[in-house]
């Protein structure tokens, strides 16, 4: 009998005739926390950046069992790398433009923060946040010219 018709080792994992399952796993792994990374990452930044970084990790370990013939699913795992990446982009980038917001204008912050501090109501809350809307500048768009 030849080693390319072996049976798989049990349900579900693949062989490749050599008579071991894959180890794909990680690879599968990886790829499930760099998809659920991209939408935590703009709904729960910490969570996002946590779950991107564990997609990036096991991404990489993914990539190299799949490149050591260990693991069936390098294309997954080089799929959980990437939007593991992109999940730990967004939380940096609401971070980034969080703080560039409240260094550029550290006078509607303060405003806003001491709104907040006397604010007892709902409503009283909801009248800061449009203050801060209505005080923050907008860009305009240039003159033609």
């Amino acid at each position: 009998m030849s080693e390319d018709l072996l049976p798989a080792a049990g349900p579900g994992s693949i062989s490749h005739g050599t008579g071991k399952p894959g180890r794909n796993g990680v690879g599968t792994t990886a790829l499930v926390l760099g998809i659920l990374s991209i939408p935590s990452g703009l709904l729960f930044p910490p969570i996002g950046l946590v779950m991107g970084l564990g997609g990036v990790v096991l991404g990489i370990i993914g990539r190299r069992r799949g490149k050591r013939g260990e693991a069936t699913n390098g294309g997954a795992a080089t799929a959980g790398l990437g939007t593991g990446v992109v999940g730990m982009l967004i939380p940096a980038a609401l971070v980034i433009s969080g703080v560039i917001f409240m260094t550029s204008h550290p006078r509607q912050v303060a405003n806003y923060d001491h709104c907040m501090a006397n604010a007892n109501t709902s409503a009283q809350r909801t009248a800061c946040r449009h203050y801060l809307s209505a005080t923050s500048p907008t860009p305009r768009p240039a003159k033609a010219g």
